[in-house]
């Protein structure tokens, strides 16, 4: 992170990603994910731009399957239903397209930086 700018990781424990937060200038901004302990899987994810609600929200079980009401669609902070999301999606490059696959939980890790291990500078 610099200056407001880059990836928010929190880790759980020694090697378990428990949240990933892409921030612009201090907002959220783009992605912001809520990873289970298996570091392959998520139970919560949405997309911000400038820290506004601003693309897809999901929320997933512990059983891996989508709650009930979600994907739920978000423009400039406001939810719409998903045939005004495709609407805006036209003509608003920054809204992520719905794709059917992204509605299972399985995601790949962040790039995360190698951490000096302890005696090492």
């Amino acid at each position: 992170m610099e200056h407001g700018t880059g990836v928010d990781l929190w880790f759980g424990g020694p090697g378990t990603l428990a949240e990933e937060r892409h921030c612009l200038d201090g907002d959220r901004h783009g992605y912001e994910r809520w990873w289970n302990s298996d570091n392959r899987t998520i139970w919560l994810e949405g997309h911000f731009w400038h820290g506004e609600e601003h693309g897809i929200f999901r929320e997933w079980s512990a059983r891996g399957r989508l709650r009930r009401g979600y994907p739920r669609y978000f423009v400039a902070g406001q939810q719409v239903d998903r045939r005004r999301y495709e609407r805006a999606r036209r003509v608003d490059p920054s809204l992520p397209p719905p794709l059917a696959n992204e509605n299972a939980p399985l995601r790949p890790l962040p790039a995360m930086p190698q951490l000096p291990r302890e005696g090492e500078e």
